[in-house]
């Protein structure tokens, strides 16, 4: 499978769809590395998602608010913002805004999410969903039936955890950190893991691509995933990045037509 560095993150390795006592330790990201969902589990902040029992415009064919149709890149695909979160469900393949230094500020990450919403970044990161969105709880975050986090399968990193990656791999020595960094780069820039989809609670908009999937097809999805997370490939921004990860899970197929561009 043409996928990429793919262990996936001790801190759900048992799963997201249980208790969120695993994240309160220490940091969910990489190597314990404080993320946003961090702050959102504990209630300090409150994430932008809306959904329909808050009494929000929803995202079906009656509502007026109901945003438009887009064209994805390929010219082929449509995409429509989601606005109420609990319409997600498993196997969603979903784009939000390119994120290079996301989770770096949260007033910065809103504004990246406020110029996907109208137009001016046209660059996305895939990700796809591995729960259904059942509710939101008091701080916005996304749950699952039993209450446990909604997971996504994506390929990324952060700067702020590749920097602790950095430190880690060179054992916290000066003298190693320039060829661990060039090491780095060259062959673990991305991660292919599971992540909550609460990281991206700074980050409201972001659409889902409009494919006519049954359970079945929904269910190989979330089986192509599992499978995916078990492959070591480097990240590589043209021939291995994160469209082709999620197209190779979604499509069979690991294509990325955001590369010409």
């Amino acid at each position: 499978m043409g996928v990429g560095q793919c262990d996936q993150p001790a801190h759900v390795a048992g799963g997201l769809s249980g208790t969120a006592s695993q994240f309160w330790a220490t940091g969910c990201g990489a190597h314990g590395t404080w993320m946003p969902t961090d702050d959102f589990l504990r209630g300090w902040r409150r994430t932008g998602y809306k959904s329909s029992s808050q009494g929000f415009p929803t995202n079906d064919e009656a509502s007026t608010e109901r945003p438009l149709l887009r064209l994805y890149v390929d010219g082929c695909d449509f995409m429509r913002e989601i606005k109420d979160l609990t319409s997600l469900r498993r196997g969603d393949h979903c784009v939000i805004a390119v994120k290079t230094v996301r989770a770096i500020s949260p007033s910065f990450d809103r504004f990246t999410s406020w110029l996907s919403r109208y137009g001016f970044c046209c660059v996305y990161h895939h990700f796809v969903l591995l729960d259904n969105v059942a509710s939101l709880d008091a701080a916005g975050v996304p749950r699952t039936k039993d209450g446990g986090l909604v997971g996504v399968l994506e390929y990324t990193n952060t700067a702020r955890e590749a920097t602790q990656m950095v430190r880690v791999m060179s054992k916290f020595s000066l003298a190693y950190t320039v060829p661990t960094a060039l090491r780095f780069l060259a062959f673990h820039k991305g991660q292919c893991h599971v992540m909550p989809l609460t990281d991206y609670g700074d980050m409201p908009c972001f659409f889902k691509l409009l494919r006519n999937w049954d359970e079945g097809k929904r269910e190989e999805i979330a089986l192509n995933a599992e499978q995916i997370t078990k492959t070591k490939q480097p990240y590589n921004a043209v021939m291995n990045n994160c469209e082709h990860c999620i197209n190779q899970v979604c499509l069979g197929s690991p294509t990325s037509p955001q590369v010409p561009m």
